[in-house]
């Protein structure tokens, strides 16, 4: 008796054998579901967690850039990247020359080096024309390290028309990007323990 005739002559080979797709398929759908869920909400907790810091780092540099005390925005930044691992901090011109960061070895630098992506390079000389804080965070892989970062625009506000003409309305953006791989690392883990035993 071969295997097709068995499977015909037995029709209850025949339902375990579509219930066990039909199982599997609701695994795997499953399984991507969490998947995409994790991740997303995972992105969603860094933008918002970026965004706050990107606004802190912006506020607290403006009473100090008022007063032309440049070098004390510089100590703060350098202070941040000591204190905080796998932190970035870029505060760039209209020309998107960093002018201060949370390396010192990046200050002088064009963005465009230290991050060379094209979407994101676009992104920001959009933010700069326009002057309006891009909706959504970016995501790139520098040295085969991602990172997720995001950026603001720095408008031409009242204090700080003594240092740079009244004529631009933007004078420069600021960027935070955090290194995720640890996270996404954390992440997965996490994701894959609660499949395993869910």
């Amino acid at each position: 008796m071969g295997i097709v005739s068995y499977y015909k002559d037995h029709p209850w080979v025949r339902v375990i054998t579509i219930m066990s797709i039909i199982i599997v398929v609701i695994i795997a759908a499953m399984v991507f579901l969490s998947i995409r869920k994790h991740t997303v909400m995972m992105d969603d907790m860094m933008h918002h967690q970026g965004k706050i810091v990107t606004e802190v780092i912006v506020g607290s540099m403006k009473k100090a850039l008022s007063i032309g005390d440049n070098m004390v925005v510089q100590e703060q930044f350098e202070q941040l990247g000591r204190n905080i691992s796998n932190l970035d901090i870029y505060v760039f011109d209209f020309n998107r020359r960093i002018v201060f960061s949370s390396d010192t070895e990046l200050l002088g630098q064009q963005l465009d080096d230290v991050v060379p992506d094209k979407t994101f390079i676009n992104a920001v000389s959009e933010m700069i024309r326009t002057g309006e804080t891009p909706s959504e965070s970016f995501k790139t892989i520098i040295d085969g390290v991602p990172y997720m970062g995001l950026i603001r625009p720095i408008l031409n506000e009242p204090g700080c028309t003594q240092c740079h003409s009244k004529t631009n309305k933007i004078i420069g953006g600021a960027m935070v990007q955090a290194n995720t791989m640890k996270a996404h690392s954390d992440s997965t883990n996490s994701r894959n323990t609660s499949i395993i035993i869910g």
